[in-house]
């Protein structure tokens, strides 16, 4: 009974029913990702992982994962480098994401090792939890260049929008023959590698096309897709969060209104200001848990816990990286590790002798407006670089990332992480200086 006198059985009854019809993964319907991810990261509990000069997984480690990875899996040749390798090359992203993997450097050597307890964290989650993990890693932070096969970044899956308003016309497990959908097999020309990770998600299934194999094309392409039901789950609320490249191309949404007016259906034209289902909005990673964890039988927890053990610390680390403009022009600059990126900026602009008088960011991925950006705090857009501490940020020596400085000049400057000292206290400043700066406002550099 309820403070009124009232009979809660109607509301726990229909609260019953909401659970019962949300999403539960069990042993038939796990998507492979899940036991693929467990197998990686049980592999480098119990191996040292010494990476490739790229920071990659090198060949031998290749092999003995792609072995012990549960069937069905891609085949692969033993010969090939880790981007080349669909399945593995997705693993070693999403434990780097998620911080699950951490690359650290020794010299000219780099390693990859498991980061502070969060992998025993991640293996005790429930099997929804685990893949709510990764997709979201995968769908809101993961940078989609550096997934394609090699690094492709101009050959990317963009209008996911649009490719999932065709395929929310078709049934599950209906097959799709591609030949038969022209839009959808242009929609699906880029995807690559993207075509397996949708089915290591359980999204979909697909034949490839072995004419265009044959013919001597090195990409991947489909003859058909199969939709699973966990796709019809998921289709809406993923194209909602989709922010890659918005979807206000004027081609593109032609083609969607024409379609719906000649078949009578003016919903999207009407509800085009609306919040309507296939909406992209800016901040994906923060809609996650609204648009998806809700839709899977609770109780879902999606926080890492982490350990102190083998962090650097923040208060005593110091950090000496090298800022080159040109081979003959770079700068050395020690911060302790407590120090923001806005501070780095600060020493960047003294170091050579520039004004200071306009926006700025640091890529961390090293591409100039990347995705992993980190902006001036005048600027439009976070996160802000005086809320990012440099220990936080988990650097390892021999990384470099991208300090760009004014958005009309584009004044780049290469950082290298030179050194990090733990325990000791480095003067602050510019250690090094070689080359003569060029004039900020001077002739083309």
């Amino acid at each position: 009974m309820d403070e009124n006198g009232k009979s809660n059985s109607g509301v726990n009854e229909t609260k019953k029913q909401m659970n019962e019809e949300k999403i539960v993964l069990n042993d038939r319907c796990v998507p492979l990702i899940v036991p693929c991810f467990l197998t990686f990261i049980t592999y480098f509990e119990s191996h040292r992982i010494k990476l490739t000069s790229r920071g990659f997984l090198q060949r031998k480690d290749l092999i003995a994962l792609y072995e012990r990875m549960p069937d069905p899996k891609p085949e692969v040749s033993k010969t090939v480098n880790q981007s080349n390798h669909p399945l593995l090359h997705l693993l070693y992203h999403l434990a780097g994401t998620l911080r699950i993997m951490q690359i650290t450097g020794k010299g000219s050597a780099l390693y990859a090792a498991l980061e502070n307890g969060r992998n025993e964290d991640y293996k005790k989650k429930s099997s929804e939890e685990q893949y709510l993990l990764l997709l979201k890693a995968f769908w809101t932070e993961a940078d989609w260049g550096d997934l394609q096969r090699n690094e492709d970044f101009e050959r990317i899956p963009n209008h996911i929008g649009l490719l999932f308003y065709h395929l929310d016309k078709f049934s599950d497990s209906k097959r799709i023959d591609l030949e038969n959908q022209p839009k959808i097999s242009y929609l699906l020309e880029d995807f690559d590698f993207y075509l397996y990770y949708f089915q290591f998600f359980g999204l979909w299934s697909f034949e490839l096309d072995e004419k265009k194999r044959q013919s001597g094309k090195s990409r991947f392409y489909a003859s058909s897709i199969t939709l699973t039901p966990l796709f019809n789950d998921l289709d809406q609320s993923l194209a909602k969060m989709w922010d890659r490249v918005p979807l206000d191309d004027s081609y593109f949404m032609d083609i969607i209104f024409e379609e719906n007016e000649a078949e009578g259906n003016q919903g999207w034209r009407e509800e085009e200001d609306q919040e309507d289902r296939w909406e992209i909005e800016a901040s994906a990673g923060q809609q996650f848990d609204n648009e998806i964890v809700s839709l899977f039988k609770e109780p879902i927890n999606l926080d890492l816990y982490e350990t102190t053990e083998g962090r650097v610390n923040k208060n005593t680390a110091a950090f000496l990286f090298k800022v080159a403009m040109s081979r003959s022009c770079w700068r050395t600059i020690q911060l302790p590790g407590s120090a923001s990126l806005y501070d780095l900026h600060h020493w960047i602009q003294r170091a050579f002798d520039f004004d200071d008088d306009h926006l700025y960011a640091f890529f961390m991925d090293g591409k100039k407006f990347g995705r992993k950006g980190i902006y001036s705090p005048y600027d439009d857009q976070g996160p802000f670089a005086d809320k990012i501490i440099i220990n936080d940020l988990m650097l390892y020596e021999g990384q470099s990332f991208l300090y760009l400085f004014d958005y009309g000049d584009e004044w780049e400057f290469n950082i290298t992480v030179e050194k990090i000292v733990e325990g000791e206290s480095l003067p602050v400043g510019i250690e090094k200086s070689k080359g003569e700066a060029p004039d900020q406002y001077g002739a083309d550099w």
